[in-house]
C-alpha cells in the first residue's frame, strides 16, 4: 500500500508540472487579464484645411508614426510556428468608389474610406503588432504596407518574446478630397476600424475625431497682378557688389470670393513658394531664388519680400494675412539681388509657383 499511494503522490506531481507549462506557454491569442475588445481613440488637433477648388483626389491633411495609448489591458498572442494566428482588420466605413491619385507616392485606390463628411476621404496604415516584421507581431497581406482593409498574419516562432499589444500604431493617415465638401467647419468622430484577431474575436476598435473646413477663398487665373512682373531694365553699374539690388517692384495675389467662418473663427492664409523652369532656392531665408535656364544674364537672382521689405521665405508655408469677406490681397514685391562679384548683361528671368493653405 506505501509503494500504491507514492505511485499516485508521483502522477499528481507530473500532472501538476504539465498544467503550469501548459499555462506559460499558451499558444494562441488570449485576454490575460480584462476580456476586449480594446477601444483606442485618436483626435486630430486643429481643423484641417482644404481649398475649395481642390480637385478630387487632393490631400488635405496626412501624418506619421502616431502612437495611440490603450484602454490599460492588453492581448496576449503566442505562437511556436505551428499556428496560422489572423488580425483581421476591417472596417465599417464604405470605400470610397473611383480611381485617385497616389498621395504621398501611395497608391490609395480601393482603400479610401468614407468619413461621415461629405467628400472627405480616410486612408489610414496601421504598424506595431498589428502589421510589422518581428516574429512577435502580425504582417499584413498587402506586403506589409498595413492599409485598411486587410488580413495580418503571423506563423513565425514568437519566442523569447511573445506579442503583449497593449497601444496602437498609426503608420500614417491621410485624409482626401472624395468629391464636393460642405461650406463651414464639419467634424467627424467616428470608428474607423474594427479588428478580429485569432481565438478572441472582436479584439481591436479604432475611433477618429477630427474637423475639416473647406477654404474660404477662391484664386482665380488671374490672381497675379501682373504675371510676368516686370522687374525692369537696368545699366551693369547699377550692381555694385554681391548684395546689391534694384529698386523693388510692387505685385500682388489676390484671393477671390473669401468668405467668413460663421462660428467666428478667424482663418489664415499661409503661402508657399517654390521655384519652377530652373529657378532654384539660393537662400530660402530671405527669398532669394536663382534664374531660369533660358536667360542669359549671370550673376544675378531675384528676391521676394513683403510689402514691408521683409524677405518671404521660400519652400515652406509662411504667414500671410488674416482673411476677410470679399477680396483679400497678399501684397508683395520683387527685385534683382546681385549674387556674384560680376554681372553679365542678357534677359534676367525667374519662375515661381505658389501654394496657398489656410489654417
Amino acid at each position: 500500500m506505501p509503494s500504491l499511494s507514492r505511485y499516485f503522490i508521483g502522477i499528481a506531481a507530473a500532472a501538476t508540472i504539465m498544467a503550469m507549462s501548459n499555462q506559460a506557454h499558451a499558444l494562441g491569442c488570449e485576454w490575460p487579464t480584462v476580456t476586449g475588445p480594446m477601444q483606442f481613440t485618436h483626435t486630430l488637433t486643429g481643423v484641417k484645411w482644404v481649398a475649395r477648388e481642390a480637385p478630387v483626389g487632393s490631400k488635405i491633411y496626412s501624418t506619421t508614426t502616431t502612437g495611440v495609448v490603450g484602454p490599460g489591458f492588453g492581448l496576449a498572442c503566442d505562437n511556436n510556428g505551428t499556428l496560422t494566428l489572423t488580425a483581421n482588420m476591417g472596417t465599417p466605413l464604405p470605400i470610397a468608389p473611383g480611381t485617385f491619385p497616389p498621395v504621398d507616392g501611395k497608391d490609395v485606390t480601393g482603400k479610401v474610406l468614407q468619413t461621415s463628411i461629405p467628400g472627405v476621404g480616410l486612408y489610414l496604415e496601421l504598424g506595431g503588432f498589428l502589421n510589422g516584421s518581428a516574429t512577435n507581431a502580425f504582417l499584413a497581406d498587402d506586403g506589409g504596407v498595413g492599409a485598411i482593409p486587410y488580413v495580418g498574419v503571423n506563423q513565425q516562432n514568437m519566442q523569447p518574446s511573445s506579442m503583449l499589444m497593449r497601444n496602437l500604431t498609426i503608420k500614417y493617415m491621410a485624409l482626401i478630397k472624395t468629391g464636393p465638401i460642405p461650406a463651414g467647419v464639419s467634424s467627424f468622430n467616428q470608428e474607423v476600424v474594427r479588428g478580429v484577431v485569432s481565438d478572441v474575436g472582436d479584439a481591436v476598435r479604432l475611433t477618429l475625431v477630427g474637423q475639416v473646413q473647406q477654404a474660404q477663398c477662391t484664386v482665380k487665373a488671374d490672381a497675379v497682378s501682373a504675371n510676368p512682373v516686370q522687374l525692369g531694365t537696368h545699366d551693369i553699374a547699377d550692381f555694385t557688389g554681391p548684395g546689391s539690388t534694384t529698386a523693388p517692384v510692387d505685385f500682388f495675389i489676390a484671393l477671390s470670393d473669401c468668405e467668413d467662418d460663421p462660428a467666428g473663427s478667424v482663418a489664415r492664409a499661409f503661402m508657399r513658394l517654390d521655384g519652377v523652369d530652373g529657378s532654384v532656392s539660393i537662400d530660402r531665408s530671405i527669398g532669394l531664388f536663382s534664374l531660369t535656364t533660358d536667360s542669359t544674364a549671370s550673376g544675378l537672382g531675384i528676391q521676394v519680400l513683403r510689402s514691408d521689405n521683409t524677405p518671404v521665405q521660400l519652400e515652406e508655408f509662411v504667414d500671410m494675412v488674416a482673411l476677410a469677406p470679399g477680396t483679400v490681397r497678399l501684397d508683395l514685391r520683387a527685385r534683382y539681388y546681385q549674387t556674384e562679384p560680376t554681372v553679365t548683361p542678357g534677359e534676367a528671368k525667374g519662375a515661381l509657383t505658389f501654394t496657398i493653405e489656410y489654417r
